[in-house]
């Protein structure tokens, strides 16, 4: 029907639902797997959560069209990622942007189309990043969070690159690990904001934190 509201999903017929399920699941696995490959690894630091049904949507379209995800495709979907996290487009009438989402990756993968979405650019200073929280809460801190895992960092230690899941498990235990810890000679005379800011966290595991 092209529509996903939830009375929608209420209307889906059992046997559509049966039909559609396995194929719906080997997608949304595809999504999952194409944000692991950006080192994407945890729910967590996602930015809006209702962007995987809409990432999902697009991996269906390709395995119905039989189409290869070569790195023409990549590009685009990563462009649509990181613009849909930037500005924010998840987080409010959610419906609607899966929607029209949906639409504009059905008339790109099947009629050639352009990605119907705004490539305007809201205005980022350094000076509004280092005021954003760390704050698990924050669509735009998660993006952050998400651009420094896409860089794939490496253990202060031991040099070995991070598994962003594993270390999350103890973010979620308010394992906040600080570039300049809140002891730090160097951090002296700053507020807490600015030591809490988003810019002065990292990836690290607790072992590693605690051996520095």
């Amino acid at each position: 029907k092209g529509e996903c509201k939830e009375s929608d999903l209420f209307e889906i017929k059992a046997e559509d639902f049966i039909e559609y399920w396995d194929k719906s699941s080997d997608a949304l696995i595809e999504a999952i797997d194409f944000l692991k490959k950006m080192n994407i690894t945890s729910p967590i630091i996602l930015p809006y959560s209702p962007m995987i049904v809409s990432l999902g949507y697009f991996f269906y379209l390709m395995r119905e069209n039989i189409i290869v995800l070569n790195e023409g495709l990549k590009k685009a979907i990563n462009k649509w990622f990181w613009i849909k996290s930037f500005n924010g487009d998840y987080q409010g009438a959610t419906n609607e942007e899966i929607k029209n989402d949906c639409k504009s990756f059905k008339d790109f993968l099947e009629n050639g189309e352009d990605f119907n979405y705004s490539t305007e650019k809201k205005a980022f200073s350094s000076e509004g990043i280092i005021e954003e929280k760390i704050n698990l809460s924050s669509g735009f801190c998660k993006t952050i969070l998400c651009l420094m895992a896409n860089m794939f960092p490496r253990d202060f230690t031991n040099h070995n690159i991070i598994n962003i899941y594993d270390v999350l498990v103890d973010y979620k235990k308010n394992e906040y690990h600080h570039i300049f810890p809140k002891k730090c000679e160097a951090v002296g005379g700053y507020s807490p904001d600015k030591i809490n800011s988003i810019t002065n966290i990292c990836f690290l595991p607790k072992q590693s934190n605690g051996s520095i």
